[in-house]
């Protein structure tokens, strides 16, 4: 059973940010990568999971590196995403192997009108992906690229 909270993972590979490009009944946006936390479960072992269901990879390396609140009905597309908290943790992997691959409740959902895309966005551009959700995350994390707490270096294998 799921807390309400949400676990988020921003995979940092060679200056750029893996998150998923989605195609949802001909609707078009960016979100992060990541999923609801399980009763039982902390935030940073549902981070990994989440990550590894959903990308096929495993996080060899990762810190904690903000969490925000969201405001419900101005951030999410879509109904199946509000019905998850407000509380998101996110992390920041800095290292990870494997090849990326989608899987989990994502690939048995994948459908013409529910597309899954990898996408990897270059720093720089995170401030003018406005459609990467929820908005309160991307803002805190292009002031964490300014702040130089994410900045690219060459991890994942």
């Amino acid at each position: 059973m799921r807390t309400g909270e949400r676990a988020v993972g921003i995979v940092l590979k060679d200056n750029k940010i893996l998150v998923f490009r989605r195609v949802k009944d001909g609707r078009r946006y960016h979100a992060f990568i990541g999923g609801g936390i399980e009763e039982g479960e902390t935030p940073d072992e549902a981070a990994v999971r989440e990550i590894k269901e959903e990308a096929s990879i495993i996080i060899k390396k990762y810190k904690p590196l903000f969490q925000v609140k969201t405001e419900l009905d101005e951030n999410y597309i879509g109904s199946e995403l509000k019905k998850f908290s407000s509380l998101q943790h996110f992390y920041l992997i800095e290292d990870f192997e494997g090849d990326l691959q989608l899987g989990g409740p994502e690939r048995e959902r994948a459908s013409e009108n529910n597309q899954y895309h990898f996408e990897w966005i270059p720093l720089e551009k995170i401030a003018e992906t406005k459609d990467l959700y929820p908005g309160e995350a991307r803002e805190k994390l292009v002031e964490y690229i300014k702040l130089g707490k994410v900045k690219g270096e060459n991890h994942g294998k």
